[in-house]
């Protein structure tokens, strides 16, 4: 509790909240504390963040929040409590606005938060009346162009969840996308693993450790701010 408070509290560029941010999304990689983490509020917090609304951010976000923002996005999207917070945001109008950024981690995150939200049938038609589709196929042409195959997939797996006659065959399936009921351990290992594999599979075996390097401190500096930071989690 006391890291989601720093994190809606501290400015965006302080080195409290960036350490905060990378522990948080480091956490949320483990099923057990998705729901908690949901429930505190994170899912409309980093929303806000990525859109960069809400009077409750303090400054605009930086590579490393958009990053590792994202990255916590997509990882509480997996759950159905975080798909249903996420149905009542404007999550459509912030994947429009960074789907095309430059980092290609950024895309991925946001393509995979797109990939499990796609899951719900409301998140489908708001997506089609709002002109994914045609964002996507944007996109995929681009990338085909670049030579970019990782993103060209990506973006492939999202059309096809976007179909409507595979859509057809979901609902013929009555077990296929409940997303009523929240037995999601199951549901949740099967989503990971098709990120895992149609979404990420360039990043296998790539942690966090190694995105935090380009932002890493002197030691000294970093153990002061870690002292900080252990300070206020007291």
């Amino acid at each position: 509790e006391k890291m989601a408070q720093l994190l809606k509290e501290q400015p965006l560029d302080s080195a409290l909240h960036t350490q905060a941010l990378a522990a948080m999304q480091r956490l949320s990689l483990r099923r057990t504390l998705q729901d908690r983490i949901i429930e505190l509020g994170i899912v409309e917090w980093v929303v806000g963040v990525l859109g960069w609304q809400g009077e409750a951010i303090h400054g605009a976000p930086s590579e490393f929040s958009l990053e590792f923002g994202s990255a916590l996005l997509m990882n509480l999207a997996l759950r159905t409590a975080g798909k249903r917070k996420c149905a009542d945001l404007d999550v459509l109008s912030v994947a429009f606005s960074l789907v095309e950024h430059w980092n290609p981690q950024i895309r991925t995150h946001i393509n995979g938060t797109l990939y499990s939200l796609l899951a719900l049938p409301s998140f489908r038609a708001s997506a089609r009346r709002a002109g994914l589709e045609g964002v996507l196929r944007a996109l995929y042409g681009q990338s085909k162009r670049a030579g970019d195959d990782i993103s060209a997939r990506q973006v492939e797996y999202l059309l096809d969840k976007l179909d409507p006659e595979a859509e057809d065959e979901r609902e013929a399936d009555p077990g296929a996308e409940s997303g009523e009921d929240d037995e999601d351990d199951d549901e949740n290992f099967l989503e990971e693993e098709e990120l895992a594999g149609l979404l990420l599979g360039d990043r296998s075996g790539h942690s966090a450790e190694e995105d935090l390097r380009g932002f890493l401190a002197t030691p000294a500096v970093a153990e002061a701010q870690g002292r900080e930071f252990r300070a206020f989690l007291a």
